[in-house]
């Protein structure tokens, strides 16, 4: 690596390395058999003494397949089928909405804005790679941008679920009060204060975080050791703070319906009413397990970057150029590896998402219906059967 601390170099050392005598020029003679004609551009480059030349182009291969290969194709397959189902189930929710097919739409509103936040970070990604690819490489703007609608799309997400959660909640425990209080304008009003909630967060993240990576360009001043690090480490406790916060509020959420399922059961004439309350606990679990696994991945990148964000530093400091990315190869390869995965699980668990409400009783019926009788709509009754009418 570049950086070594057991040195104790920092990162302004590591751009005025020749007044220390520390450096030494690439040689290639230990490994001709794997240099290319496009790595003679390499032998340029200055290394510490303590570097192998070898080892570093080995790295830089692999960060060139993984980045051909890993950090495209995987993250980009999956976020294709990722889209497709994000905008089959928006095309679905609009259709149901309008011709009365759907039962809850409160329940709707909140799964319309999971669908829209979900496009949004989709799009971003193939905007990014569009941009990347087309060689514009990113600035400090773009990279603000790029993580402010990340984080966005964390903390509007983080929102949905907690709405999702208790209007559910509310719908089994208080029925009478849900009719009441509980409607579709107060929903959209819900939705409109998660975005305002979560855009404040999400710009201070974007500004500041842009500048870990761009520090000589930024137009915010902001110090490794005054700034940086004391941000990120309260970014970490926020963000942990509020991932613990709405999985306990689940866990909650369903000890209180296994309780009412409990209480139930023991009536007779109550039948229809337990297995009411076992489905809702079965969408609590599915809505837990899909946001505990679906929020981990910028959790776990946001941890690991703060546990190395004095090496990371390293890579917004100096000049762009073939002997930056030579080397920090190692450092751009475990960089990237971190962002397919986030990417890979992140579009995986949308996918389960989608499949999971899309795949429910009413769904299939649903689709039969718009491909046999366009004209025909759902008049979705309060017990498990469905009627249907002829549309004037």
């Amino acid at each position: 690596m570049l950086l070594s601390p057991q040195k104790g170099f920092t990162s302004i050392q590591l751009y005025a390395p020749r007044m220390y005598g520390w450096m030494k020029n690439v040689n290639f003679d230990e490994c001709r058999d794997i240099v290319t004609d496009h790595d003679k551009k390499y032998e340029k480059c200055e290394l510490f003494d303590e570097e192998n030349a070898c080892d570093l182009l080995e790295a830089l291969h692999e960060v060139k397949n993984f980045r051909r290969y890993g950090l495209i194709a995987i993250p980009v397959v999956l976020s294709i089928f990722a889209v497709f189902t994000n905008a089959i189930f928006m095309v679905f929710i609009i259709r149901g909405w309008k011709n009365d097919m759907i039962g809850s739409k409160q329940k709707y509103v909140f799964l319309l804005n999971r669908t829209i936040a979900n496009l949004v970070s989709l799009l971003l990604f193939y905007a990014s790679v569009i941009k990347w690819k087309l060689g514009g490489g990113f600035d400090y703007k773009s990279t603000t941008l790029f993580i402010f609608l990340a984080f966005l799309n964390f903390f509007t997400l983080t929102g949905t679920y907690i709405g999702m959660t208790f209007i559910l909640y509310c719908a089994v425990k208080h029925p009478i009060k849900y009719r009441i209080w509980v409607s579709v304008s107060h929903c959209i009003i819900a939705v409109c204060v998660i975005w305002v909630l979560s855009v404040f967060p999400s710009v201070i993240t974007g500004l500041l975080g842009a500048t870990l990576f761009y520090p000589e360009t930024a137009p915010i001043n902001c110090d490794f050791h005054e700034c940086q690090q004391p941000f990120a480490v309260v970014l970490i406790s926020v963000l942990s703070v509020t991932y613990m916060t709405v999985i306990i509020f689940y866990l909650i959420m369903l000890q209180q319906m296994r309780q009412r399922r409990t209480k139930i059961t023991t009536e007779r004439n109550a039948s229809w009413l337990s297995v009411s309350s076992e489905r809702t606990m079965y969408k609590l679990a599915f809505n837990l397990i899909t946001f505990a696994v679906g929020s981990l991945p910028i959790l776990f990148v946001c941890i690991v970057a703060t546990a190395r964000l004095e090496i990371i530093t390293i890579l917004g400091y100096g000049p762009r150029g073939s002997c930056k990315t030579f080397t920090n190869a190692d450092l751009f390869l475990k960089t990237k590896f971190t962002v397919t995965f986030n990417g890979s699980v992140s579009s995986t668990i949308m996918d389960y998402q989608r499949i999971g409400v899309v795949c429910n009783q009413k769904a299939p019926g649903i689709i039969k219906i718009e491909i046999r009788c366009p004209q025909c709509r759902l008049k979705v009754e309060s017990g498990s059967s469905s009627q249907m009418t002829l549309k004037r």
